[in-house]
């Protein structure tokens, strides 16, 4: 019977293909964050419990077996301390992400605008927006010009155009960028950020711009808030 397991069957490579997946499963019911076992068990503990309080409870769970998986891992099979980090960094990192949402909600974009920012416009000269960047703790720029905002600037097309500093800021500005209204709740601004994979936008308020914000500025937002 053993013998017939290893034979390069048809069957055999469905009953494979069925371990494999129930071994997915399981795996994925640990009560551990990233798995679905550890959602699982924060939706039970909300029952009784705030979010916040339920993501770290089941948290430091998925922690403590990332601990108990490192050491059978250093005993017995190298591939659970691989697993071990996962878990262990997977759950950190969903925990910080509730208590920062959790910090921000019922805050507005407005709360976390910079508002002391440069404007550029289509005829600024790179050489200038790098004198800026060298000179301030601004490194992305709105580009405004006749009464509208052009597009933005970023970090990466300065330095990408750092060689040709005769160049003008229309020639390299993104004008694909969309706008985020001041009465935006952060946490909207924050899924917006990731979605588009963009750190940086231009806030408006009655359709007219008063500044800017970057991912940067709401961490020192959540910093302050959280002190």
């Amino acid at each position: 019977m053993d013998e017939q397991l290893y034979e390069p069957t048809f069957q055999n490579l469905l009953f494979y293909l069925f371990i494999a997946n129930l071994m997915l499963v399981i795996f994925n019911l640990i009560p551990a964050f990233p798995m679905d076992g550890g959602r699982v068990l924060r939706a039970l503990l909300s029952f009784r419990l705030s979010r916040v309080e339920a993501t770290n409870i089941a948290s430091g769970i998925a922690q403590g077996l990332a601990i108990l998986f490192f050491i059978v891992g250093l005993l017995f099979n190298p591939f659970l301390v691989l697993i071990a980090f996962f878990i262990f960094f997977g759950a950190y990192g969903e925990n910080q992400m509730v208590k920062q949402y959790s910090i921000l909600e019922g805050h507005i974009a407005k709360e976390a605008t910079l508002t002391n920012i440069t404007l550029l416009n289509l005829t600024t000269k790179l050489e200038e927006v790098i004198e800026l960047v060298l000179t301030s703790s601004e490194k992305d720029f709105v580009v405004f010009d006749n009464q509208q905002v052009e597009g933005v600037l970023y970090q990466k097309k300065i330095i990408e155009n750092a060689q040709s500093r005769s160049l003008l800021v229309g020639d390299i500005l993104d004008k694909s960028v969309g706008f985020i209204d001041a009465d935006t709740p952060i946490t909207e601004v924050l899924e917006r950020m990731q979605k588009e994979k963009n750190n940086f936008f231009p806030v408006t308020e009655n359709g007219e711009i008063i500044g800017a914000m970057d991912r940067s500025n709401i961490s020192e937002f959540i910093l302050l808030k959280s002190t």
